[in-house]
């Protein structure tokens, strides 16, 4: 297995990429071009690096420490495996939350973001149903009891600013990703769900504390989604590095 940390964390401000004017049409023959191959990926490999990377995760001390954790759920193949870290965060007594992409309202320039919501238990996750995606996924009328991640109960949009000031913040985010490089580069699906929960994650932070920084972000991957040393994601300056990519072997 693979585990890359990536030294220094510096300001917010200077950690979305540098713009380096790459194009859509890169990210796209770059999505392609992995995809393709994750597509030939037996599931027992999957499973065999997904059983990898989660001993790994569990290892760190940054889990042990941390009270509250986002996760993903996975799709059933063609992406690593997290529903053993997420059934072991919640034996753990850890507060776990995971995203909820929703639509919005009309007056909105997007068509939908995504959100992290907690969990209640294992009995919780495993009631979850697959959405499209094959991904489980939080009912929509379940989500107004739910403590969102920034702050409240409930989707941002609905809960009017309740209890937004009683905002705990994240300790750790483990990511998903098409493809990463070996600085933290980071290609995700194309709908800059994660960029733009964290770009928000950030303005809630500041707003409840000047000291406020953002949690440990981890990519988790597929050996075959992290790029050769000499290679790079392509980027904008609305992307965002993660610390530390944890890899199977």
């Amino acid at each position: 297995m693979r585990l890359l940390s990536l030294i220094g964390r510096v300001p917010i401000q200077d950690r979305r990429m540098a713009s380096a004017s790459p194009t859509f049409q890169a990210k796209k023959a770059l999505r392609k071009h992995i995809k393709d191959q994750l597509s030939g990926i037996a599931p027992t490999e999957i499973g065999r690096q997904s059983k990898e990377v989660t001993d790994q995760v569990l290892k760190l001390p940054e889990f042990g420490h941390a009270t509250r954790i986002s996760v993903y759920l996975s799709m059933p193949k063609a992406e690593l495996c997290t529903a053993n870290i997420v059934r072991e965060a919640l034996s753990q007594g850890k507060r776990v939350f995971v995203p909820y992409i929703q639509k919005l309202s009309e007056s909105t320039r997007s068509r939908s973001c995504m959100e992290m919501f907690a969990l209640h238990s294992q009995e919780d996750l495993d009631s979850l149903q697959p959405d499209t995606w094959g991904i489980p996924t939080l009912g929509r009328d379940s989500l107004q009891h739910r403590e969102n991640a920034l702050g409240g109960l409930g989707p941002s949009e609905e809960n009017d600013g309740q209890n937004k000031d009683i905002f705990e913040g994240l300790d750790m985010i483990l990511l998903p990703g098409v493809a990463f490089d070996h600085s933290g580069g980071r290609l995700g699906h194309g709908k800059g769900f994660y960029d733009h929960f964290l770009r928000t994650y950030w303005e809630a932070a500041s707003r409840n504390n000047i000291n406020a920084k953002m949690p440990r972000l981890i990519g988790l991957a597929l050996k075959q989604q992290l790029l050769p040393p000499d290679t790079t994601v392509p980027t904008s300056t609305d992307d965002w590095r993660v610390d530390q990519i944890i890899t199977g072997s």
